[in-house]
């Protein structure tokens, strides 16, 4: 549909509109908040029972340890570790 003219927003301000609604203002951090919780959320739709989830607890500090070691940064995550 055509609107008459005067009705409608000019193409470059709608275009400016629609940027700015799009626009996503989430961290870092609160992403992986978010993904974290999606993760929890997760593992308790697939394993109803809690005493189960020790061994998707345990992976993550696994995967987070094999990256410290491609990084280099073993040392610095065993001090986070022992803290």
């Amino acid at each position: 549909m055509n609107s008459p003219n005067g009705w409608a927003m000019p193409d470059d301000m709608a275009k400016n509109v629609s940027e700015a609604l799009n626009k996503k203002t989430i961290t870092p951090e609160d992403e992986l908040a978010n993904a974290l919780d999606d993760m929890a959320h997760d593992i308790a739709l697939i394993e109803q029972n809690p005493a189960e989830w020790g061994g998707c607890v345990t992976y993550f500090p696994e995967l987070l340890e094999a990256a410290a070691e491609r990084r280099g940064w073993r040392p610095e995550y065993g001090d986070m570790i022992i803290d």
